[in-house]
């Protein structure tokens, strides 16, 4: 049984798409990459140079602690897979030179955006925004944690409703496998530096039972925000159908009567 479908990728969903062009799909692709780029820079210099805050914890510069953080972790993702998106748009004409490994590890990554970015700006402005909120931050930090913590998430939506690939249910496995050695490198953290990345992820902070909800129902909440995506999915394709088939009758009826057999 092909339980994660190796070698059904179909690269050419990717490249095209329900309601435009494949160059409009292309040139959007490549904006939000350079774009991202940018974002994803401009937050390594801002970790860099700083204020250290964790130096307490034993980071001489708080940019070693760059890839602890699970924004900055999907950020990356994003940024490699609008990348790699660009370059499949680019390259549309010769798909078939992509290896079933390269196919296959793009969809993965494909999952994990469209995922992970659902789950990062509930939890972010719900749980985790308000001390930020509340600081005095200038601008260009503004700019970089909107960037992070919300536009990743409107590019992510535009991109999915633009391009024409499909979610396969047994991805969930990867995805939570994905956050699984997430949370074993938070645990690591605590146990090597003393100080947890999130603290609604400290054990400590409640009876073993609460821990244990809490831990339960980000669980749950984790495979609503996979099946919510899911059904994104599949609205798209469903009205990409419609659209595309009041398209084709608009287009018979204004031909000639003479060209109609």
């Amino acid at each position: 049984m092909n339980f994660f479908h190796w070698g059904e990728f179909d690269p050419h969903l990717t490249v095209n798409s329900w309601f435009v062009s494949p160059k409009i799909l292309k040139i959007f692709r490549l904006v939000v990459a350079i774009y991202s780029w940018i974002i994803l820079i401009g937050e390594l210099l801002d970790y860099a140079l700083r204020e250290h805050f964790l130096a307490q914890y034993g980071f001489e510069n708080d940019a070693e602690c760059f890839l602890c953080y699970f924004t900055i972790l999907s950020y990356i993702g994003q940024t490699v897979y609008f990348t790699a998106a660009a370059f499949y748009s680019i390259r549309s004409n010769s798909l078939e030179k992509f290896s079933k490994l390269h196919n296959f590890l793009f969809w993965i990554l494909y999952h994990t955006v469209v995922h992970y970015h659902v789950l990062i700006v509930f939890v972010y402005w719900t749980l985790l925004s308000s001390t930020f909120i509340q600081e005095n931050n200038p601008w260009y930090i503004w700019w970089l944690s909107v960037s992070v913590h919300g536009l990743e998430f409107v590019t992510m939506l535009i991109e999915l409703f633009l391009n024409r690939q499909v979610m396969k249910i047994s991805f969930i496995f990867i995805t939570i496998f994905i956050q699984v050695l997430y949370m074993l490198e938070t645990f690591l953290i605590y146990y090597t530096h003393g100080f947890w990345i999130y603290d609604f992820l400290d054990w400590h902070s409640g009876s073993p039972a609460a821990v244990s909800l809490r831990y339960i129902g980000f669980l749950i909440f984790f495979i609503v925000c996979f099946f919510l995506v899911y059904g994104l999915h599949t609205l798209r394709d469903y009205i990409g159908r419609k659209h595309n088939s009041k398209e084709s009758s608009e287009n018979v009826s204004d031909l000639p009567m003479s060209t109609i057999q």
